[in-house]
């Protein structure tokens, strides 16, 4: 069911294909109807969603509230979660953590030279690659960062399962108050999961991201205008967080995997 979800976020919602896939539905509406404003309507309406302007305002509202590096928590550890993996590491033996997760653990060790908090890393395998996420970033803190791992979780496969494997750990190790270190886009929805646990208090530490709101992005700049391969990103970033945060509402009513 899992592999199922991701399948259709992909299609139906996630550019490119969503874009592909939905303008095909909207050219047999107007060949149908034999009138194409449909068809056009839908080309105007994405021009101005993939515009920089556009974009960029959405994820200032999905990141708004976690820009802010702040330590006054009462918390005793650093939980980091799993932001995938690249297959593609040529130059460090074949496998290594992926961009968007070299933020989070870049942060994170941040974090704990400020602290000296342990650090729990969290994440599996859910694309059923062979390799357990938490494996390479545990790996990359102590030999890139020398930064200490003191906990591992390994078998997670969702965000929702993340913060439930690790509260598991944590709440073992009578530790009752945490940091939770994801990128400030995924924050929003990783704080509503943490709300769903009442074992665990989880403070945001929010890592900054190359896809993060860009403060630059100028009304009078024509390139603001000009759809871009960040826009692009952004969209799935946000459509992504939506899919998720829809899931984590049916989830918390049922059981949806």
């Amino acid at each position: 069911m899992f592999e199922m979800f991701l399948f259709i976020e992909s299609l139906l919602v996630s550019p490119p294909s969503s874009i592909i896939m939905w303008g095909l539905v909207m050219f047999i509406i107007g060949k149908y109807k034999k009138n194409y404003m449909v068809t056009y309507a839908y080309i105007f309406i994405t021009y101005l969603l993939f515009m920089p302007v556009t974009t960029n305002y959405l994820m200032g509202l999905l990141e708004c509230k976690y820009t802010k590096y702040d330590l006054d928590k009462p918390a005793k550890a650093i939980v980091v979660l799993g932001g995938g993996l690249n297959l593609n590491a040529w130059d460090y033996g074949g496998v290594s953590v992926s961009t968007t997760e070299l933020e989070r653990l870049r942060h994170a060790a941040k974090l704990y030279r400020d602290t000296g908090l342990p650090i729990l890393v969290a994440g599996g395998d859910p694309l059923k690659t062979g390799y357990s996420e938490a494996v390479y970033m545990k790996k990359i803190l102590e030999e890139e960062f020398k930064v200490p791992v003191k906990f591992i979780e390994k078998q997670s496969r969702t965000t929702d399962e993340n913060i439930t494997f690790a509260s598991d750990i944590l709440y073992k190790n009578n530790i009752d108050a945490a940091f939770v270190v994801t990128n400030s886009w995924h924050m929003r929805r990783t704080l509503s999961i943490t709300q769903r646990q009442n074992r665990i208090r989880y403070y945001p530490s929010a890592a900054s991201s190359d896809v993060s709101t860009n403060k630059s992005i100028s009304l009078s700049s024509i390139g603001s205008y000009i759809p871009s391969t960040t826009s692009f990103v952004q969209i799935r970033i946000m459509t992504h967080e939506l899919g998720g945060w829809i899931t984590g509402k049916v989830n918390s009513h049922g059981t949806l995997f």
